[in-house]
């Protein structure tokens, strides 16, 4: 082939993978990661600016103890968990670490689902639970929301819950699910017209795209005690 498009893992062993491709000057464009040690053609979401956006909207309505669900991922432009601490701290609230559940998504970590689970499952017997949590991926409400339910936990009148992804099935849900929507058709579109680019001109300036994200509210969203 003469050129490739390679999604993101964040795995060190991938990575190294990469580091090695990037040596032999086959031409790539890496989706939704930037490499720290080499510089290759990149498409990323604004990731820092949609975990900030999905807990600015959170505490416009109101909520101070928010959660936050998902995956230690440190890009150089930022991460979703960085963007979180961040409308936190913006807001004059401190980040509470007990509120929140990080996996690593390297391959020796402890399986991300049933760290998760504990968390969710756990939340019904916390006197001092958020009342609003932020789930790092798509996939994520339909891990929480049976969970939430389980517990006797109404969304969003017991806890708000906000997700980053596409929103492909966000209307599925019920409640219906409020997202900061990620342009994944687009990421698509922009990596391919990056590559040609590439392709044409291998020597060129080496180019990085971020692509913004969108705030869609939901029904699983709500000011804390109001149905």
């Amino acid at each position: 082939m003469d050129g490739a498009i390679i999604a993101a893992l964040h795995q060190k062993r991938v990575n190294e993978a990469l580091v090695q491709l990037w040596h032999t000057g086959f031409p790539f464009v890496l989706c939704d990661q930037q490499m720290q040690d080499i510089d290759v053609p990149s498409v990323i979401f604004d990731n820092h600016r949609a975990g900030y956006m999905a807990t600015q909207e959170l505490i416009r309505l109101g909520h101070r103890r928010i959660g936050f669900v998902g995956y230690d991922v440190a890009p150089p432009t930022g991460s979703r968990l960085d963007g979180y601490r961040d409308a936190l701290n913006d807001a004059g609230i401190l980040f509470d670490r007990s509120l929140t559940a990080i996996q690593s998504l390297e391959p020796g970590a402890a399986p991300r689902t049933l760290t998760f689970a504990a968390f969710i499952g756990s939340l019904s017997s916390r006197p001092d639970r958020p009342t609003a949590v932020v789930l790092h991926t798509e996939e994520l409400p339909f891990l929480a929301y049976p969970l939430l339910k389980k517990q006797g936990l109404r969304i969003p009148k017991d806890l708000s819950i906000v997700a980053i992804g596409t929103a492909d099935h966000a209307e599925a849900l019920e409640p219906s699910l409020a997202t900061v929507m990620l342009p994944c058709r687009e990421m698509g579109e922009t990596a391919m017209e990056v590559l040609m680019e590439r392709l044409q001109n291998p020597v060129g300036a080496v180019e990085h795209r971020v692509l913004p994200v969108k705030w869609v509210p939901r029904a699983s969203v709500a000011s804390p005690g109001i149905a």
